[in-house]
């Protein structure tokens, strides 16, 4: 994953420390092979000349999907790439009726996607996150 887009999205309300232990652990490649390993579970990744997207969804039921990641390098946001992503993903589980993710409440830019894409907001927690908590939306778009 473009970890660059990672950072200049959350800099600014993120400490370097949770920030380094996001780029550090989140997307250690060891973790993502196990995940693109898994089965029963979702994983892809859009390439150009080098990778410009990921995504991961881990089936929770037959019948309940949990997205897990959906990344898109900064340079390539707003190109469809992570509709198609997400629309793959989905596709992959034809009896899936409800798709959850969450989202920080303060990365705007992510929750205005996820809304646009029909997801709505059902719940928010706190969690933490490295050395930082952070409010965390928890929304939902049913599928069927």
């Amino acid at each position: 994953m473009c970890i660059e887009s990672w950072v200049a999205t959350y800099a600014d309300h993120l400490s370097p420390s949770t920030i380094e232990h996001v780029t550090t652990h989140w997307h250690d490649p060891k973790l993502l092979r196990s995940q693109v390993e898994k089965p029963g579970d979702f994983f892809a990744v859009a390439r150009a000349e080098r990778k410009i997207g990921i995504t991961g969804v881990v089936a929770v039921t037959r019948e309940e999907l949990h997205l897990a990641r959906l990344g898109v390098c900064r340079e390539h946001q707003g190109t469809g790439v992570g509709s198609r992503l997400l629309d793959e993903a989905i596709a992959a589980y034809p009896d899936a009726q409800v798709v959850r993710l969450e989202v920080e409440q303060e990365n705007t830019r992510a929750h205005s996607y996820w809304r646009h894409r029909q997801f709505v907001d059902t719940a928010m927690s706190m969690e933490q996150i490295g050395t930082d908590r952070i409010a965390v939306v928890t929304m939902v778009r049913r599928l069927k």
